[in-house]
């Protein structure tokens, strides 16, 4: 087990920290191909470090991530969650047209085609144990769970614990000291 939480936690870091994407000129298809392998890819790793309520995953059944919105990810992520398992469960993907449609999702991703509507989805969420987690510019800030930013060609995420809270998830002690930042920072 515990060699196990050291594997997840050094791919996590690996992720988080040595993945630099290719943003050189004439490589604009593969860096956002690269920016998305690393996106999906945390979208795998993150949730093995966040607890969910024993409600949200009381039925023997796969683990499920949902995309709403456009899908950045092309076959990325199904190929991911082919091989992944998170919380010892396989895993599936699927793409709800509508928030009302994610139910039976164990985490949703928030495409930025979604953008303007961030504050309605979340508020559609508001108390369902749904880890939600986007790209759109300053998701945790705006009560998102997850936000994933790139930043100095790496890709990096903020967390937002009260958002956790809120949602009846808590954010492990691992996942908090990887993010980038912590919404809302403490002051000095």
């Amino acid at each position: 087990m515990k060699k196990t939480v050291l594997a997840i936690l050094g791919m996590l870091l690996f992720l988080h920290a040595a993945v630099p994407l290719r943003a050189q000129a004439g490589y604009a298809a593969s860096a956002a191909l690269d920016e998305y392998l690393v996106k999906g890819s945390l979208l795998i790793n993150i949730p093995k470090f966040v607890t969910f309520p024993a409600s949200a995953l009381s039925e023997k059944g796969p683990f499920v991530i949902g995309v709403l919105g456009n899908n950045p990810f092309s076959d990325v992520l199904e190929d991911l969650a082919r091989k992944g398992r998170i919380q010892g469960r396989t895993v599936t993907v699927r793409y709800p047209k509508k928030v009302s449609d994610a139910g039976g999702c164990h985490l949703l991703y928030i495409g930025v085609s979604e953008g303007k509507r961030v504050a309605k989805i979340l508020k559609a969420l508001r108390g369902k144990s749904i880890l939600t987690v986007s790209d759109v510019r300053d998701f945790a800030g705006r009560g998102g769970m997850v936000g994933l930013v790139s930043e100095n060609n790496r890709v990096q995420f903020e967390i937002n614990p009260e958002a956790f809270r809120k949602g009846g998830l808590k954010a492990g002690t691992q996942l908090t000291k990887l993010a980038s930042r912590v919404i809302p920072e403490e002051g000095p």
